[in-house]
């Protein structure tokens, strides 16, 4: 007879069958994802924080209703920097920022007129 490890008896034991983690689970516990859709945000690309040499480091969107929308400093927000102070649609994954009205992943953007 093949003999169970002390924790898988004693779970057995108390839960009754030992059952296989659900699609979702993840060592026992429930896992969620959030279901990120595409967001478009239009406004103007501002400096959103500076290095101590002065440098921006980091840029948003001021969008109407006085919202600024952090951009995500890598691949193609990075490549927004240079755009300061343009006419700007950009459109990516919104998540949650304290800093900000939100932070946004750009997958995509033009400049608008």
């Amino acid at each position: 007879m093949k003999s169970e490890p002390a924790s898988q008896k004693m779970n057995s034991d108390l839960f009754g069958a030992m059952n296989p983690p659900r699609p979702g689970e993840k060592n026992g516990r429930r896992s969620f994802q959030i279901n990120e859709s595409l967001k478009t945000i239009t406004g103007i690309i501002v400096p959103f924080e500076w290095d101590t040499q002065l440098e921006v480091i980091a840029i948003a969107i001021s969008a109407p209703g006085e919202k600024e929308y952090e951009i995500e400093m890598d691949g193609m927000g990075k490549s927004l920097v240079k755009y300061k102070q343009l006419s700007v649609t950009v459109e990516g994954h919104l998540s949650p920022s304290h800093k900000s009205a939100g932070l946004i992943k750009v997958q995509a953007y033009s400049f608008n007129e």
